[in-house]
C-alpha cells in the first residue's frame, strides 16, 4: 500500500520523462541566440511529443526566442488537443504581435469546438487591431449562459480598447455601451 508521499514505478517514470522535456524546453531556450534554428526545432518538436505541462513551456519558450519560425511554430500550436494549449498559443501570437496569424485566429473564431478558445481568438484579433471577433462577443453577451457573458464583457478591453467587469454590471453595460457605439465598431474604427 502507498502512502500520500510515496509515488508508484510508472509516475516516477512519467516524471522524469516530463522532466527531460522540459529540460530540452529550458536548454533551447538558453541557446536561442546562438542556434535560433536549431532551437526552434527542439521546441517544436517537444510541442508535438510532451505532455500538457511541456507543451504549455513550448509556447512560453517560443514567445520568449520570438521570430519567424516561432510564429509558425505557435500556429502550428493552434491545433492542439487541449483547449488551453490552443488558447496560450494564440497569447503568445498576440503577445508577438503575429499579424502573419490573422487568417489562422479567424479560422479558430469560426469552427474552433471550443467557444473559449473562438473567444480567446476573438481578443487576439482584437489586439491585432482587426474586429472581426466583435460580432461573436456582441452574441454571447445576449445568451443566458453567464459564465460566457461575462468572459464576453472581460474581452472587449483587448478588441474595442474599453474595459468593462466581467460581472453582471459589466455586461450590463457591454450590452449598452455597444447598443448606442456599434455603429463605430461595424465601420472599422477601433
Amino acid at each position: 500500500m502507498t502512502t500520500v508521499t510515496e509515488k508508484t514505478g510508472e509516475t516516477t517514470i512519467v516524471e522524469m520523462v516530463q522532466a527531460k522535456y522540459l529540460a530540452g524546453c529550458d536548454a533551447a531556450l538558453s541557446r536561442a541566440r546562438d542556434e535560433y534554428d536549431k532551437s526552434i526545432r527542439v521546441l517544436i518538436s517537444l510541442s508535438r511529443i510532451g505532455d500538457n505541462v511541456v507543451r504549455r513551456r513550448c509556447v512560453e519558450c517560443l514567445v520568449q526566442v520570438g521570430g519567424k519560425r516561432a510564429v509558425v511554430g505557435l500556429m502550428d500550436m493552434m491545433d492542439d488537443p487541449d483547449p488551453s494549449i490552443r488558447e496560450a498559443a494564440m497569447d503568445a501570437l498576440g503577445s508577438l504581435r503575429a499579424h502573419s496569424a490573422v487568417d489562422r485566429l479567424k479560422d479558430s473564431l469560426t469552427n474552433d469546438p471550443d467557444m473559449r478558445v473562438r473567444l480567446r481568438a476573438a481578443r487576439v484579433l482584437g489586439k491585432l487591431g482587426n474586429l472581426e471577433g466583435l460580432p461573436l462577443v456582441m452574441h454571447l453577451l445576449e445568451q443566458n449562459d453567464e459564465y460566457y457573458k461575462r468572459l464576453a464583457a472581460g474581452s472587449l478591453k483587448d478588441i474595442i480598447g474599453k474595459h468593462f467587469a466581467p460581472n453582471k454590471d459589466g455586461v450590463k453595460s457591454a450590452r449598452r455601451y455597444l447598443s448606442v457605439h456599434s455603429s463605430k465598431f461595424c465601420n472599422g474604427d477601433k
